[in-house]
């Protein structure tokens, strides 16, 4: 797990997540316009929200990804829990996912 994404070598973490399918990416830390070049062009099941908490307020990365996913549902769930859901073998439960429709 990259965590913030590389930070300043965002594009070398990009790279090295497309070559290795172990390698996640976790976007605290990263500009709202990094958060959307990642978003974009990483694979959607490898990436991870984190907030960098202490050091940053939650609410910052928060709407930096909320803002970034608007009218992408099915990835803001992806990043916000199933990936680490399925990374640490927890269960992703269906029914909360129809709970949006």
């Amino acid at each position: 797990m990259l965590g913030h994404s590389g930070a300043l070598q965002m594009e070398l973490a990009l790279e090295i997540a497309r070559r290795y399918p172990n390698v996640y990416l976790e976007i605290s830390s990263q500009s709202l316009k990094n958060v959307r070049t990642i978003l974009d062009s990483a694979d959607p099941t490898r990436v991870l929200f984190g907030s960098d908490w202490p050091f940053y307020h939650q609410a910052i990365p928060l709407a930096k990804l909320l803002i970034a996913t608007v009218g992408r549902e099915e990835l803001r769930r992806k990043v916000m829990y199933e990936n680490a859901a399925r990374l640490l073998g927890l269960r992703v439960d269906a029914a909360a996912r129809s709970t949006e429709s």
